[in-house]
């Protein structure tokens, strides 16, 4: 299946070291000043480079998550008719549709949010190796999932734009994927509050009031819609590719969809214990029972009682 590349996919390349640039711009010079000056939070600890890796996070899923849902707007796919019926579900192929299908002004704003993303994850991915050096692996217990995650969407993204198809799949799955980063952004921050000042403080009434939203959008947005899409894309990539078109009009190789199809798996999969262990926290939090033992945000084991004994043992 030969691939032509056009313009779009070479701007696409050309974009993503000069938003590179400027979300490591930001990272020094807006979000540390604001978490150790404005927030006070200690400079030598790992929670802080988090927070301060949050702040930035906040210029990235917003946009992203605007910027895919405008693009998934205007290609029609997303808007009901006067039945009430969703070209969408009718027509769940145009998921896999070629990029020629798509107006030059949609081909260019599919353009301008891959390389956008494609430069924060290069991004966080130089940071979290930076701060690998200093501070032990052990600090962020997912350091090697968010490695993961961020090459999966880096050679995702990069497959979309060689291959010019699959771009509004790409978009819902980019919208589904941040729609939630905000309030996991603030809980990050959140969190690293609470380590740092005692309680009770502000950064407790944060966690009250923004806990319950998150837990329970983030566990739909994954466990439920995710489980849809892995039906959908399925379909798409796989069962359509196969029975439904001829090989020669294939959008994408067969293997190339079992990969991204497999990703999608991962995504949700991977996803999932994260998932249920922050619906757990927000029903605790709604319901007033007691907290369970662990950083929800984190996964890591909180010291709750815990050091407290060891140091009664100690004496």
């Amino acid at each position: 299946m030969p691939v032509q590349h056009h313009s779009y996919h070479y701007t696409y390349l050309h974009n993503i070291p000069s938003w590179w640039i400027y979300f490591c711009c930001l990272r020094i010079f807006l979000g540390w000043p604001i978490v150790t000056r404005l927030l006070k939070f200690p400079p030598n600890k790992y929670q802080t480079c988090s927070a301060s890796s949050s702040i930035v996070c906040f210029f990235h899923g917003i946009p992203v998550t605007y910027m895919a849902y405008l693009a998934l707007s205007a290609s029609g796919q997303f808007r009901f008719d006067e039945n009430f019926k969703a070209p969408f579900w009718s027509d769940m192929p145009v998921l896999n549709s070629n990029l020629s299908a798509y107006p030059a002004e949609l081909k260019s704003s599919f353009s301008l949010v891959m390389s956008y993303s494609c430069g924060y994850m290069l991004y966080d991915l130089t940071f979290m190796l930076i701060n690998s050096f200093y501070y032990p692996v052990s600090a962020e217990p997912n350091f090697v999932d968010f490695i993961q995650h961020h090459i999966g969407c880096v050679v995702y993204m990069y497959s979309v734009s060689y291959f010019e198809a699959g771009y509004t799949g790409l978009m819902l799955l980019m919208f589904l994927g941040e729609v939630t980063n905000p309030f996991q952004n603030i809980m990050n921050i959140a969190n690293a509050g609470q380590e740092y000042f005692k309680s009770p403080s502000v950064y407790d009434k944060i966690e009250q009031i923004v806990q319950p939203v998150f837990g329970i959008l983030f566990a739909f947005v994954r466990l439920v819609i995710g489980g849809m899409l892995i039906f959908i894309f399925s379909y798409i990539y796989l069962y359509h590719n196969i029975f439904k078109v001829k090989t020669e009009e294939r959008h994408i190789p067969f293997t190339l969809g079992i990969i991204w199809v497999s990703a999608i798996l991962a995504m949700v999969v991977g996803s999932a214990n994260f998932a249920i262990e922050n619906l757990i926290r927000a029903i605790e939090l709604i319901t007033g029972s007691e907290r369970t033992p662990y950083v929800v945000l984190t996964g890591k084991e909180k010291s709750l009682g815990t050091e407290k004994s060891e140091k009664e043992k100690s004496q």
